[in-house]
This record gives C-alpha cells, structure tokens and sequence, in this order.
C-alpha cells in the first residue's frame, strides 16, 4: 500500500472538494437557524394524545405567522419554530392549539 506515492492525487482530490465546497457556500449561503435570525421557540405539551402535524397546521395557518416548522418531540408534543411573536401573539397560538385538547 504505497499512500505516500499517491499524496498529489490525494491533494488534488482534497483541493477541488474544498474549493467545490467554497462554490456551494458562496452560491447557496449559509442557512441560519432561529438561534442565529432571531425568532420564538415554543413548545406545546397535550395531556393526551397530540393531534397530528397537519390538524396543527391548519389550527395555525388563520394567524398568518408566516413559515412556521412543526416538530414532534414527544408522543405528546410539539416543538414550533417561528418568527418573532409578542406575549398576546403567544396566546394566540396556545388557543388556537388548545381548541378542545387539554395542553399539559
């Protein structure tokens, strides 16, 4: 196994994977989290059984919070991801959440 006989053809390969890499970044950019853009971060607990992503969808859509990433976190809640909302936005989206389900 001669690895040393081959380090060009290891570097050239290194090489256009980084530069290909810079293209990518420069092109497409970076795509920041909530943690970086700023924006709320509110998790929602069901006593029972959470209802499904689409139903939660739906419940939000009237609000017109813009994009807005739903993930499970548990059997029995979510996690929204959303831009910046204030304290009477927030209850907004717990009423419109909790709409005949129990929030824990």
């Amino acid at each position: 196994m001669n690895i040393i006989g081959y380090r060009k053809i290891y570097y050239t390969v290194s090489g256009i994977l980084v530069l290909i890499s810079w293209v990518f970044l420069i092109v497409w950019g970076l795509k920041l989290g909530i943690e970086f853009t700023g924006g709320s971060l509110i998790e929602v607990g069901y006593k029972d059984a959470r209802p499904a992503i689409e139903e939660i969808k739906q419940k939000l859509e009237p609000l017109n919070l813009g994009t807005v990433n739903i993930t499970p976190t548990d059997q029995n809640a979510v996690m929204l991801r959303l831009k910046d909302v204030d304290e009477s936005t927030h209850q907004q989206i717990l009423g419109a959440l909790k709409d005949g389900k129990e929030l824990d």
